[in-house]
Order: structure tokens, then C-alpha cells, then sequence
């Protein structure tokens, strides 16, 4: 277990069960902890440790083994995998998941599948190549859908028929594996919890919690009081009209099936506020899966497309009538004080309002010296304080601003052909006033 960070809805956990019940074995369900993670913040391993106690627990109701252990992934699982009849991997789409997963084939001898759990439709079932945009995407994706809304989904991982539980309550135990990594095995919840509780003394405080529980009851009550506004009002940031989903997303924490599931049994899926609601859930998400896994360097400005590269080439030296350091920018010491608040809402909140994301982005690319500087910059910004920072979505979300899966524009300074946003728009669409409100306090 590893982007699959859940007991429902877990189409890897499910084909383990089966596997392990197919074999009359016992089931061990691993993670394994790295505090090298790249670019990971303190913030984002409390988050995912408050989700692996809930997992911890449910799994061991269903008499399923659950171990997470600190160390190298390559080395554990394979040390692990030495006395498995079999090995299920959940799939990541990141360099350095399908890096860890291909060391690890590479190292053992054992029968291994990866099932894909944390999108809609399967990225290489969806489309074969790399989509140029959303439109190109979205027909594949529609005729997919067909497939999945006839298919029934288990809700709940079925209990293994053999149970081997090396935990029981509080009782730390050893499981009979010989470690030759040095690592410290956690097999209580009181284990997990000391790890949790290290990670808290030092993580920026955010407003969310992880955990499967938690975000299922936050996206019930958006469904129930804020979904029938979505069409209206989810692009206003002086109204919280958003799901708050993509941190529990990003650590697959839950699933977008479920998703879809608990949207349908309240109002059915032809509703225009469902429709486009489920156009950002699935489209746009998943056109972010189709960039990531179709594009080596996804994670530079090289991976834009050739009319995004020229245009930001033959404007990187126009003059910029404001430049801004990385502190001052991190501070929110800008002259725009709407600026200034979303870069409160992302540092004081692990998140930031969807539309005030694109306009964050498109004044670092005005106000920063170059488009390198300016990529550098959001990336990294981006992914210390956002707690859905590092997937998929934030690599081809920041490239957007700078014309990946967009189209050319009126050229003008400095963004050449790139879309442009300004604060005048800004205050013309909304009554910014209720943001700075709704964010102070």
C-alpha cells in the first residue's frame, strides 16, 4: 500500500484479498514509511500518518496484517517479499513511484501485479498517448464511464478467510520477518501514533485531518449543502463552494468512485451542477494522470508544448515593473493585498480556493525575473505548503499557467502568448472583499 491509502474502495486491496483467499494465506498489507520523500513537509506526514491509524484499524477488523515500517521501500518490501507467494502493488504515477515499483520487479523473483485504484478510468484504458487537451480527453473519458456506471463497486474489502494477525490492541510484537534493513517495524497503534505525534511537534498547522472517515463525512455535507451550487458559485473564492477533496485525493485517502457514489445516491448524475462538478473529478484530474504518466519531464518547462516554450522564450528578458524575492513572496509582502491574502490562505491552511490558484500563479510568473524563476518558484512554494502538493495535478496544474493544456492568446509583455490574468478581472467577476473577509478570520 502506497498511493492507495485506504481499506474502501480499493480495487488493489480487493485483488490481494482474493489472491491471498486463492491461496489459503494469510494477507500483509506494508507501507513503508521514508522521511526522504521529495519535498514532503512535516505537514504532509501528519496528514497521511492521522489517515494510516484509521487504516490500521479497519484492516485489522477484517483480519488483515498491517505493518508500516521506516526504512528504504525498495529494500523492505523486497526483504518482505521473500516470504510471499505473491506481491500487489496499487499504482502511482509519479517518476519516483514507478522508479521505486521497477527496483523492486527488478529484485525479486516472485509473481508481482499493480491494480490501479485512485482514478476513474484507467490512464493507459482512457487513452494510449498524451493528450493535447481537455477536449481531446474528455470523449474518451465519456465513453469509458459507460463501462463503470454499469459495474458494480465493492464498497468494502471482503475479510481475508485466513487471518494471521502479529497485533493485538496496544501489544507491540516483532512480526517473523528478518529485516535486513535496520528499520523499526510499527505493529500498534500506539507505535504509529508516537511517529504521528514526532512529525506533529514540527508540521505547519493546517485546517484538515487526515483519514477515509473524515473526508467521507466533509463530502457529505458538501453534497448535501453546497454541490447545487457548484455551476454558480465554485469559482467565487468569497464563497467556499469547493469540496476540499484533494488533499484526501492526493494521499488516496478515498476514492473518486466513491465520490461519484455518494453524489449519485443524493442526486442522480444528469444534474449541470453534478456535470460539472464530475468535469474537474474526473476530466481534468485525470488529463493531469494522462500528463504525468506520458511525460518524462513533466516536472519542467520543457514539457510544454512548442508554442508555449517559443512565446515564453522571446518575452523571458521584458522588463517587469515589479520583482519580488522568494521571502517576500513566501510572506505575502507584495503590492497586491488579494495576493497577499491567498498566500495566507496557503500558508495558514495547506490550501488555497481554486480560482485564486491560477491568479497566485500567473503574478509569480509576472513578478519574478524569468519563466525558470518563476517555475522554480511555484513548484516550490507549491509543494511545501500545499497539502495536495506533489501529484500529479499540481505538476500539470503549475504548467498550465504557463500553457500546457491551453490554448495561445493575445500576446502581450512578458507572457507573450500565455493566458494573463490581472487584478482588475479579478475584482470584476467577485466581491473580493468577502475573500479577505472569509480568510482574516
Amino acid at each position: 500500500m502506497q498511493q492507495s491509502q485506504r481499506v474502501f474502495y480499493n480495487h488493489a486491496l480487493n485483488f490481494a484479498v482474493s489472491k491471498a483467499n486463492e491461496n489459503h494465506q494469510p494477507l500483509l498489507v506494508l507501507f513503508v514509511l521514508t522521511d526522504d520523500f521529495p519535498q514532503a513537509e512535516a505537514s504532509h506526514y501528519v496528514f497521511m500518518l492521522e489517515g494510516f491509524l484509521e487504516v490500521q484499524e479497519e484492516l485489522h477488523k477484517k483480519g488483515i496484517t498491517f505493518i508500516l515500517q521506516q526504512g528504504d521501500p525498495v529494500d523492505i518490501v523486497s526483504d518482505f517479499a521473500g516470504q510471499a507467494s505473491c506481491v500487489v502493488f496499487d499504482r502511482g504515477y509519479l517518476r519516483i513511484q514507478k522508479t521505486w515499483r521497477n527496483h523492486i520487479r527488478d529484485r525479486i523473483e516472485k509473481p508481482i501485479y499493480q491494480v490501479e485504484s485512485d482514478v476513474v478510468i484507467p490512464v493507459e484504458t482512457a487513452s494510449n498517448k498524451r493528450e493535447y487537451m481537455a477536449r481531446t480527453l474528455r470523449p474518451k473519458i465519456h465513453t469509458g464511464l459507460k463501462d463503470v456506471f454499469k459495474t458494480e463497486v465493492e464498497i468494502e474489502v471482503k475479510p481475508c478467510e485466513i487471518s494471521e494477525t502479529y497485533f493485538t490492541g496496544e501489544v507491540e510484537y516483532t512480526p517473523p520477518y528478518n529485516s535486513v534493513t535496520g528499520g523499526i517495524y510499527l505493529t500498534s497503534r500506539v507505535e504509529v501514533g508516537k511517529i504521528l505525534e514526532k512529525h506533529r511537534k514540527k508540521a505547519q498547522k493546517t485546517r484538515f485531518t487526515g483519514g477515509h472517515s473524515i473526508a467521507v463525512a466533509q463530502f457529505r455535507n458538501f453534497v448535501k449543502e453546497k454541490l447545487p451550487l457548484y455551476a454558480d458559485k465554485s469559482n467565487d473564492p468569497g464563497y467556499e463552494n469547493v469540496s476540499l477533496m484533494s488533499p484526501y485525493l492526493h494521499f488516496g485517502q478515498i476514492s473518486p468512485l466513491e465520490l461519484i457514489h455518494l453524489i449519485h445516491e443524493q442526486y442522480g448524475l444528469n444534474e449541470l451542477f453534478v456535470r460539472d462538478f464530475l468535469e474537474q473529478l474526473i476530466v481534468r484530474r485525470e488529463l493531469a494522470m494522462n500528463f504525468v504518466h506520458y511525460t518524462e519531464n513533466y516536472d519542467s518547462l520543457d514539457a510544454l508544448p512548442d508554442w508555449a516554450q517559443k512565446t515564453l522564450k522571446e518575452h523571458g528578458n521584458d522588463k517587469r515593473e515589479y520583482l519580488y524575492t522568494f521571502d517576500e513572496l513566501e510572506q505575502g509582502k507584495t503590492h497586491d493585498e488579494d495576493w497577499n491574502t491567498c498566500m495566507k490562505e496557503m500558508r495558514d491552511t495547506g490550501f488555497m480556493h481554486g480560482y485564486m490558484r491560477m491568479y497566485w500563479g500567473k503574478k509569480i510568473i509576472e513578478w519574478t525575473e524569468s519563466p525558470e524563476i518563476a517555475y522554480d518558484t511555484l513548484i516550490k512554494l507549491n509543494n511545501r505548503y500545499f497539502l495536495d502538493g506533489r501529484d500529479p495535478v499540481s505538476y500539470a496544474s503549475v504548467l498550465w499557467l504557463f500553457g500546457l493544456h491551453d490554448q495561445a492568446w493575445k500576446e502581450r509583455p512578458i507572457f507573450g502568448k500565455i493566458r494573463y490574468m490581472n487584478q482588475t478581472g479579478l475584482h470584476r467577476k467577485f466581491n473580493m472583499k468577502n475573500y479577505d473577509i472569509r480568510i482574516k478570520n
